[in-house]
This record gives C-alpha cells, sequence and structure tokens, in this order.
C-alpha cells in the first residue's frame, strides 16, 4: 500500500466513524426512554436507521466514503447502524432478499464497546498513520459484536433487548453477498420486519447499490474497438503502440502480457506503473473514454513494437492479425487483437484501387461456385511469384497466377481465385487465405485475405 493511500483511507474511514458516532451522540437530545403508552401515542418505529441506502454520494458527509465497486469475484458487507428508543424488545426478522447470493446480520453494540470505539477516535484522529486501515480500532469493537444471521423461511425472528435507564440500545444490521460472476451493475435489497409488541409490524428495506468490475480494464489511445492499431509497417520500418491497464479497485495492477502466437518482429516491454502527472494525464483520458463512470487507480503502461524485420526474421506481407493476452494476479484476464498491413515490394490491385484481400462480392449459389481475378504489382525487378496450395485455407480453393504483359511494371501478374461448385455454404472461414512465395534472392510469404459468401443446399461451410 502506498505512504498516501496508508494516509489517506484512515482519514476517510475515521470521517465516517466520525459522523455515525456523532450521529449517535445528539441525534435525540435529550435522551428519554419512551413508556408503552407513549410510544403509542407518537407511533415511533421499532427501530431508527440512519440511512437505508448505501450508494457513493458526494452529498453526504458519510456516504461519500461508501465503496461502490467490488471485482467480479469478490464478496463484501455493509454496515447499517440504528438504534431502538423504546422500552421494550424489538422482534427483527428477514423477508426477503432479491438475490440468492445475498444475506443480512445482526448485532447490538455493547455500550462499553461503543465507548471505547469514540475513545479510540479522539485518539486516532491525532494519529492517523498509526494504524493500517484494516485496524483502524476495529478489532477490539469487532470482537465485542456478536452477530447472528437474519434467516428467512418461517425462521423465529431474533428479539432486541429493550433500552434501559437513558441509553437507547444501538445495533448493526449487516447485509452480505457472495462475488459476483459477471462484470454488472446490481442492487441488493434486503427486506426487515421490525415489531414491537401489540403493534403491526414495520417493513423496513435495505439497499446497497455496487458496481461489479473487472479486476482491471484495457486501454489503448484511439481505440474504442478492442484492437491495438498499428497501420502500415513498411520496409525497415518499426512502429509502436502503448497499451494501458487499469483497476478501479487496487492500487497496484499486477498483469502479464504475452502474444498467444509469438514472433520475433513483435515484443511488448514488462511494462512501467504510472505515477504522478503522467498518471493524473492517463487517468483523464480513460475517464474520458469510459463508457462507465470508473475512477482509475493503478495504471501500468506497455509499450508494444512491431518490427517490419529483424537481423533473423521478417513479417510476411499482407494483413497482419496478432492476439495480445493478459492475464491477471487472479483469474482474470483479457485480450486486444494487434492489427497492421504489412507493406513490401509487391501490391494487390482490384478493379481501381489498391485493396488488401479478395473479395468475391455477393453471395453466389453454391452449385454454381465463384471466380474472381485481382493484379499483382511490383516495381523491383526479378522478383519470382510461385503459389503455396498445400497452405491455402480452405485447401480446396484453387488459383491460378498469369503473368500479366499489358501492365507496364516491372512486374505484373493475374491472380485467379476459384471456389468450386458445391464447396462453399455460408460465409468462409474468418482464416480463409491465399498464400505466395515471394523470390527476390530470399524467401517470404505473402497472405491475401479471402472473404466470400455462398447460398443454396449441397455445400459445406468452410469453418
Amino acid at each position: 500500500m502506498s505512504w498516501a493511500t496508508r494516509i489517506a483511507l484512515p482519514i476517510v474511514a475515521i470521517g465516517g466513524l466520525v459522523y455515525i458516532v456523532t450521529w449517535i451522540t445528539n441525534s435525540a437530545p435529550p435522551r428519554k426512554i419512551e413508556t408503552a403508552a407513549e410510544s403509542v401515542k407518537r407511533a415511533p418505529l421499532p427501530l431508527e436507521f440512519f440511512h437505508r441506502t448505501a450508494q457513493t454520494d458526494p452529498s453526504s458527509d458519510y456516504m461519500r466514503y461508501f465503496r461502490s465497486n467490488y471485482e467480479v469475484g469478490e464478496a463484501g458487507k455493509v454496515d447499517f447502524w440504528f438504534k431502538a428508543n423504546n422500552d421494550r424488545p424489538v422482534d427483527v426478522s428477514l423477508l426477503s432478499a432479491n438475490c440468492t447470493c445475498s444475506g443480512a446480520q445482526i448485532a447490538t453494540v455493547p455500550p462499553a464497546a461503543l465507548d471505547a470505539l469514540i475513545s479510540f477516535l479522539g485518539t486516532a484522529m491525532l494519529t492517523p498513520d498509526s494504524v493500517g486501515f484494516a485496524g483502524l480500532g476495529f478489532v477490539p469493537f469487532q470482537n465485542a459484536l456478536e452477530f447472528n444471521p437474519l434467516v428467512k423461511e418461517g425462521s423465529l425472528p431474533i428479539a432486541l433487548p429493550a433500552a434501559v435507564a437513558d441509553v437507547p440500545q444501538f445495533g448493526i444490521v449487516r447485509v452480505t453477498w457472495n462475488g459476483q460472476p459477471s462484470e454488472q451493475a446490481k442492487t441488493l435489497v434486503a427486506t426487515l420486519q421490525t415489531r414491537l409488541p401489540d403493534r403491526n409490524p414495520e417493513t423496513v428495506p435495505l439497499e446497497v447499490r455496487l458496481l461489479i468490475v473487472p479486476a482491471f480494464r484495457l486501454y489503448v489511445a484511439g481505440s474504442a474497438n478492442g484492437e491495438i492499431p498499428v497501420g502500415d509497417i513498411l520496409p525497415f520500418s518499426t512502429v509502436t503502440q502503448e497499451v494501458y491497464t487499469w483497476s478501479a479497485t487496487r492500487d497496484e495492477v499486477e498483469t502479464t502480457p504475452s502474444f498467444s502466437v509469438p514472433h520475433p518482429c513483435i515484443e511488448v516491454d514488462k511494462g512501467i506503473a504510472l505515477v504522478g502527472d503522467e498518471r493524473n494525464a492517463v487517468a483523464m483520458k480513460i475517464m474520458r473514454a469510459g463508457e462507465v463512470p470508473l475512477i482509475p487507480r493503478g495504471i501500468v503502461k506497455y509499450t508494444v513494437t512491431v518490427k517490419e524485420r529483424t537481423d533473423t526474421a521478417q513479417l510476411d506481407m499482407g494483413p497482419l492479425n496478432q492476439l495480445l493476452e493478459i492475464k491477471g494476479s487472479s483469474t482474470a484476464k483479457a485480450s486486444l487483437m494487434l492489427k497492421g498491413t504489412v507493406r513490401g515490394e509487391i501490391r494487390i490491385v482490384g478493379d481501381t484501387q489498391e485493396i488488401d484481400r479478395i473479395s468475391f462480392g455477393n453471395a453466389f449459389r453454391t452449385d454454381a461456385g465463384s471466380t474472381r481475378k485481382v493484379r499483382i504489382l511490383s516495381d523491383k525487378d526479378g522478383i519470382v511469384l510461385k503459389l503455396v496450395p498445400e497452405e491455402f485455407r480452405p485447401t480446396w480453393m484453387t488459383a491460378k497466377l498469369i503473368p500479366d504483359k499489358d501492365i507496364d511494371s516491372k512486374g505484373a501478374w493475374i491472380l485467379e481465385v476459384t471456389i468450386p461448385p458445391g464447396k462453399l455454404a455460408g460465409k468462409i472461414g474468418s482464416d480463409a487465405a491465399i498464400i505466395i512465395e515471394m523470390t527476390d534472392g530470399t524467401k517470404r510469404r505473402v497472405r491475401i485475405p479471402v472473404s466470400a459468401t455462398a447460398y443454396g443446399d449441397g455445400g459445406k461451410p468452410a469453418f
């Protein structure tokens, strides 16, 4: 935990507790225990809660500190303080919970434990860094509490003792929940029934508004579709792109990136945790681009480097698609697709312009098949092209490569690709491609994607 966090969190939590204790000590002066006759006349609530809805509220002295973000799979709890200012016992039971993942417990606060807490707050305010957030003097206080489950389905209510002398009975209803399996906004409602003797029961809904978030998220500047764009990769060029992992729940983000299919021309570094002005600047960009109202805490920057060639390797020409997988310290994981186009000594031209793939256009009948032609051009002398049919995907596609003498170019070919009748029904697979080997002193592969759709019976989908 950072120095700033160690200072801030105790102050935040102490501020909330000071609010509670101030409410306890000042909310009902002078403290007077009602008689049964007075109680009937005024018809008070059996239990008086400080608040019934737990949600982040900047306008509230207490709820502005409420933690609403919980990670996927993380269990949690919220305490609702109450007081009972009656001279008779109160029966409390759980009527319903809107989620099987949630439940409720109840505990009374012994006067000695409350006095110890008030005493501690006076000391802790003077030395906020003397204890960690997990302690905050709660250890002896929590040890003094005995929580009992509020169980529905015909269970007996729990009877809270009556207030005595001039001291009301204080207590806590704790709403709990199990870890949620997916990212979502979730509202939990535990509905209590409270009853005084010879009174109709009162219904008390306690509501917790949560935002279940992943342990970390990904951010790439200028990309909103889950991609890492690297654009055109020209001969001998190097392209870099920054990828950020960030968390709304953690100050330290522990993530490990790697490419699913390693390539010596594509690398990702070990990353650096951002601090200071750089962290704040990136956090502002993330919040502006975000679809949900989350404030980044920890942020790590990774640099992805793509080289068109190294001393020992070279990227194949054509579309580049590489999956970057990021794993967290637990089971959390995410991925981004690196996308670009490797340019080289040849280019593919359709009817009027350069293209990156062979498109068969409108859907054709399965039993008819279809053929498409494109032109391959080169401005470099001495290039030799050769089809590699054993690496076609799917392998039943056929192709011809014919020298084109009608074009004034140092190298020109007509590539004719055919989908035979009866081979394709539906949409061709996303990995469909024609592979060409280029030789100009060295050998290099060119991958040309294919897109096509066929309709009618008798074909076999190419998946």
